[in-house]
């Protein structure tokens, strides 16, 4: 290399076997071609080549016996083949000295690389100043390195607003709300590809920035793939949930109007298919990655190996979460709660309103959200109010005189409730003395409801209503009371 940087070309032909090529080659102008690969295309660190005493002498190939190691500088593609760079140690005939040659076989497609790799007119124009390198790049690439990301971007921002002119003509309305889901991959990707051909014909990569480049480019047309199809598939999704949320005119229905039994199974399974479809998604990215940089190869027997190992890990790390994996399939399967369903959870009235992988989403009735972990939810008692129907009965309790009339209490309540709007009239207005205690009657009313929201709206009203008649009949004569030091004494006007 210091000869080949003084310009000695003779001297540093020395450095070549020959062994493989034609007696009548010039070295001299393949010394040449080599060092043009080795400044503009090969990165490696010639300091960490050994200066130590020699290795024992090898016979491994039969055409070099004085072969003794070798060490990789770097390797370049040629027609799809990696053509890789040794530096060997060979023993001089008649001689114990040994030296560093290029390998044989190297310096035979050394032509044939420098023909494919030749600086270009563009790069023979540049200074040598701006050819001096900085972290494996020379220092002009590094210049026009943001340039050609900048038109990369432009160039994709104009395909991607060509997209968009020519979808509006032929593509079908129904597929036009998903322009916007993939208006953003597709310039991302746009940009990346642009930037791929960009670079591979302005800037001559090669080596660990030529790899890195390339494995940039592959994860990065893989990510935006998937994140293309999540963005589209979720809409689809939502459409579809739309379609079973929403009434005749179109206008979305809140959860506590689900009253379809029908309508709740497909709610939650559509929740179930958008996460098992997005998880084997996730499990398809991750094996392509395996696949393009050949990380399976070898890993069967090591995975085979540390199973058991894997196995005791992903118990004790991930016990909670996996818990919570297999409670949301028993919820799938056994469907103890469907969104949309009217529950009463640890005395919380809500609706379910999400199921995800590992936890539930509870939706009170004042708008609070309740997260629940599925393994804690699955495993404690709750009320589900629709698992049938959404048909619900609200008692009303109230604590009269004993010598009320509860015919007379009968009679109202059924007159009201059946010019009341919200009753459904599927269960009998009923009126019970159903307890007391040494100083009141309590008497129970039970209202009937299409769904939990209006049976509760027609509890309080029936509340309200009968908790006045009963104060206003015969001026509060049948409102409870007690005996204190043998007077009678009336209680508060206090109802549950």
């Amino acid at each position: 290399m210091k000869n080949a940087k003084a310009g000695d070309f003779k001297a540093a032909s020395a450095a070549l076997h020959q062994g493989l090529l034609d007696t009548n080659y010039d070295t001299i102008q393949l010394a040449k071609q080599l060092f043009t690969l080795i400044d503009k295309q090969m990165v490696y660190s010639w300091a960490d080549i050994s200066d130590l005493p020699a290795a024992p002498i090898s016979l491994k190939d039969s055409r070099f016996p004085h072969w003794s190691r070798s060490v990789e500088i770097d390797s370049l593609t040629l027609n799809s083949q990696e053509i890789t760079a040794y530096l060997q140690r060979f023993k001089l005939a008649d001689s114990d000295q040994l030296i560093w040659l290029f390998s044989p076989e190297f310096i035979q497609q050394v032509p044939a690389l420098h023909k494919h790799y030749k600086p270009s007119t563009f790069e023979q124009a540049i200074p040598q100043w701006a050819s001096q390198r900085y972290v494996y790049l020379p220092l002009w690439q590094w210049a026009i390195l943001p340039i050609l990301i900048a038109l990369s971007y432009l160039c994709a921002r104009l395909c991607s607003l060509t997209f968009r002119i020519i979808s509006k003509k032929l593509i079908s309305t129904r597929l036009q709300e998903y322009i916007p889901e993939i208006r953003t991959p597709l310039v991302v990707i746009l940009t990346v590809v642009f930037l791929k051909i960009l670079t591979s014909l302005i800037l001559s990569l090669s080596g660990p920035i030529l790899t890195l480049t390339q494995t940039t480019h592959a994860i990065a047309i893989i990510l935006i793939v998937f994140w293309c199809f999540t963005r589209c598939f979720n809409l689809y999704v939502d459409n579809l949930q739309e379609k079973y949320i929403s009434d005749h005119s179109g206008e979305k229905k809140a959860l506590d109007t689900l009253d379809n039994k029908a309508q709740k199974n497909q709610l939650t399974h559509i929740s179930v298919l958008r996460r098992t479809v997005i998880f084997i998604a996730v499990i398809i990215t991750t094996y392509v990655f395996l696949v393009q940089f050949n990380l399976l190869d070898g890993m069967s027997s090591t995975l085979i190996s540390s199973f058991g190992i894997l196995s005791v890990i992903l118990g004790i790390a991930a016990q909670a979460t996996l818990g919570n994996i297999i409670a949301g399939l028993q919820i799938a399967i056994s469907k103890p709660v469907r969104i949309g369903d009217a529950l009463n959870y640890a005395g919380t009235w809500c609706y379910c309103e999400d199921i995800t992988y590992t936890y539930i989403i509870l939706k009170v009735w004042d708008d609070r959200r309740i997260i629940v972990p599925l393994k804690e939810f699955i495993s404690e008692s709750f009320e589900n109010w629709t698992l049938i129907d959404s048909h619900l009965i609200k008692p009303v309790e109230l604590y009269v005189d004993f010598t009320v009339d509860i015919d007379q209490l009968r009679q109202k309540f059924q007159e009201l409730m059946t010019a009341h709007k919200l009753y459904d009239q599927r269960f009998k207005a009923s009126v019970q003395a159903i307890s007391s205690n040494e100083n009141a009657l309590c008497v129970r009313f039970l209202c009937s409801a299409a769904t939990p929201i209006d049976a509760w709206k027609l509890q309080c009203d029936m509340r309200e209503t009968m908790a006045k008649y009963v104060a206003q009949l015969e001026d509060g004569r049948y409102l409870p009371r007690t005996l204190v030091n043998n007077n009678i004494v009336k209680l508060p006007k206090t109802y549950n």
